[in-house]
């Protein structure tokens, strides 16, 4: 890694927190939201909570009992798989 390499790297990642931090979406969705929160975040008011003027459906929030960094691992997708399995069954039964 070359020290021009570090400092491209960093210009794209401050331009791209920049942004997002900018980032205003225009209109509400008019969907459901399965959302899935590390047990760290979980009552966080930017976790599930900052997608409510977004989504003009449900917000149907999971708390997974790992790390934000954890949350691909094993023991995280114990709990990920089952619940997008039954969410995904529900909206198969609902559009059927």
């Amino acid at each position: 890694m070359t020290p021009e390499r570090v400092e491209a790297l960093h210009r794209v990642f401050t331009a791209t927190v920049e942004l997002a931090v900018a980032h205003r979406p225009s209109m509400s969705l008019d969907t459901d939201l399965l959302y899935f929160a590390a047990a760290e975040s979980v009552g966080d008011p930017t976790a599930a909570a900052a997608w409510t003027p977004h989504i003009a459906g449900r917000i149907d929030e999971h708390a997974v009992p790992a790390t934000h960094q954890q949350l691909t691992g094993p023991q995280a997708l114990d709990v990920l798989g089952p619940a997008l399995a039954r969410h995904l069954l529900a909206a198969d039964t609902a559009t059927a």
